[in-house]
């Protein structure tokens, strides 16, 4: 059986001790199992990544081998040769093993959602904070608290993306926060598949794998629900070019939820790849 949710304890405790803030997942992780996420980045955050100051990229919770940390530096640097990249653990055996891979350019350090990001300036902030697979195990209050105490380690125009994914990657559900001048705003729900699944795809397989936040609330009257159900008729009816192949249909079905009224942006180039940005689907008051 599962154990219990956990929760956060942000205050006076963390200060007097020191502990990191948060507690280690599972770790376990498949190489290139955020691949996809790398790939939207590139395509839809260049300016954000390509800046030239010392803000990192943070991998939180990366598990117990670095593996989507170093496949994160291998492919944004394709636009940023000297991007910093931060990966964090509350395990310290994890932090000391990842150490063998450490750069110029490369960290490893021990903490939790608090970030270690240390430095002064510039290096005291972050520009992205990926933190996928993490924040399940929490009760969707903690989870709440985490994005805002990530929120504030943000720079001016930073994102914060937190979601699931499943074991390998093919199906995933982020949430998307840009840090605006008031604090953490939505910046849309992101959908995510490659066509190549083997599971049956279609959107009810997301509702596995969407956000803390989210997944308890697909029930009738709730932003979420009104999408996936909305979705789904879609796709019912996309389903008519199916011999064209998946990616046909779910093209398809995306400009159909953006026909009846939904927020979808609507990119040729991202949606043909798997992915489908959603806004106005989670109201953030940070």
């Amino acid at each position: 059986m599962p154990g219990p949710r956990k929760t956060l304890h942000v205050g006076a405790g963390y200060r007097r001790d020191r502990q990191p803030l948060g507690e280690a997942t599972r770790g376990k992780t498949a190489p290139n199992r955020l691949r996809r996420l790398n790939l939207w980045l590139l395509r839809t955050e260049r300016e954000l990544l390509a800046r030239r100051d010392r803000t990192p990229f943070v991998d939180l919770g990366y598990g117990r081998l670095p593996l989507t940390t170093l496949e994160s530096a291998r492919s944004l640097r394709q636009l940023n040769p000297r991007l910093p990249v931060l990966g964090v653990e509350v395990d310290p055996a994890r932090v000391e093993a990842a150490k063998r891979w450490e750069d110029e350019d490369t960290r490893f350090r021990r903490g939790g959602f608090e970030l270690p990001l240390g430095g002064r300036g510039d290096a005291s902030q972050a520009r992205v904070i990926r933190a996928l697979n993490v924040l399940r195990q929490y009760e969707e209050p903690a989870a709440r608290d985490a994005w805002r105490l990530l929120g504030d380690r943000l720079s001016p125009g930073g994102l914060l993306i937190e979601g699931t994914c499943s074991p390998l990657g093919r199906l995933m559900a982020v949430q998307l926060l840009r840090k605006g001048e008031s604090g953490l705003e939505d910046a849309g729900l992101l959908f995510s598949t490659n066509f190549r699944t083997v599971e049956p795809l279609s959107p009810s397989a997301f509702q596995a794998v969407l956000p803390k936040h989210l997944i308890h609330h697909v029930v009738p009257g709730t932003a979420v629900h009104g999408l996936m159900q909305s979705w789904g008729r879609a796709w019912e009816r996309a389903r008519v070019v199916e011999a064209f192949g998946r990616r046909q249909v779910w093209v398809r079905a995306a400009r159909e939820l953006a026909a009846a009224g939904f927020s979808v942006w609507d990119d040729p180039w991202t949606l043909r790849r798997g992915f489908l940005l959603v806004h106005g689907v989670t109201q953030w008051e940070g």
